[in-house]
């Protein structure tokens, strides 16, 4: 840590930190805050596991710094050669609580998420949603051995849900969870787009639905305000969201095998 804040001459402020604190991060990074009067910043140390995730960095940089312009995300001010750490700035807010999720604020949601989705960036691959998912497998399976069964679900669900929702392409966040979400006094901020790249509109609708498990009032509300139908494009990228969401909680540690096995035997009730 020590090491990397003393590289602070090539970051282009003039001068060292004053101050480093630690902040509550996800799972894939850890963030600093930054005092380098007269402001303040984040420096996001990439956790060293992005093949394993999937994760493309340049995408993500690409997207984010046009994000930024359209003044969706702060901008990243300085970021290194090898991708190891970036700085942005920092902006004072408030994490989105679930208990805050009423009609006006899933509204606000809804059209926030539409703005990402109208961003053009050029030369960005599609996701490959059934991939990634590929890739959470293999890691669960170097952890630990999967049950028979658990095999035969995963290798099932991932027939069942090959394919796009429909023919629609935009950009996407890919991970607008509830803890992605900063309410400032200038709106909303969407956070970490480090999975982010050409995907499906309804796949960030879909994933802010099976994080926050929002109630059928509420998702009815979301896709309203969005201009979404439910129809059968939604509910296949519904089913797929809950069973790449579902794999990445289990490569990440968050559930066990078991518990995976038992939230994919919904999923595939329900596709």
């Amino acid at each position: 840590m020590l090491a990397l804040l003393q590289q602070w001459p090539q970051w282009g402020f003039g001068q060292p930190p004053k101050a480093a604190e630690a902040l509550p991060g996800g799972l894939t990074n850890q963030c600093l805050l930054l005092d380098i009067p007269p402001s303040r910043y984040v420096l996001r140390m990439e956790a060293g596991n992005s093949e394993q995730l999937g994760i493309n960095r340049e995408v993500e940089y690409r997207i984010h710094q046009v994000a930024a312009v359209e003044g969706l995300v702060p901008p990243v001010r300085f970021r290194s050669r090898d991708d190891q750490y970036w700085i942005r700035d920092y902006v004072r807010g408030w994490l989105l609580q679930p208990e805050q999720l009423d009609d006006s604020v899933l509204q606000q949601m809804a059209s926030l998420l539409k703005r990402v989705h109208q961003l053009s960036v050029s030369g960005i691959p599609e996701v490959d949603i059934i991939a990634k998912g590929d890739l959470y497998w293999r890691r669960i399976c170097s952890q630990r051995t999967p049950s028979p069964r658990l095999r035969e679900l995963v290798a099932d669900l991932r027939r069942q849900l090959q394919g796009w929702p429909s023919p629609e392409r935009c950009i996407c966040h890919m991970d607008p969870t509830l803890g992605n979400w900063l309410k400032t006094s200038d709106g909303w901020r969407l956070l970490d787009w480090e999975y982010a790249g050409l995907g499906h509109p309804y796949w960030d609708l879909a994933a802010l639905v099976q994080d926050a498990n929002l109630t059928d009032d509420q998702v009815q509300c979301l896709l309203q305000a969005y201009g979404a139908s439910d129809d059968d494009a939604w509910q296949f990228a519904l089913a797929q969201l809950q069973f790449i969401a579902a794999l990445w909680y289990c490569a990440q540690g968050i559930w066990t095998q078991l518990e995976l096995e038992a939230y994919l035997i919904g999923v595939q009730a329900l596709s």
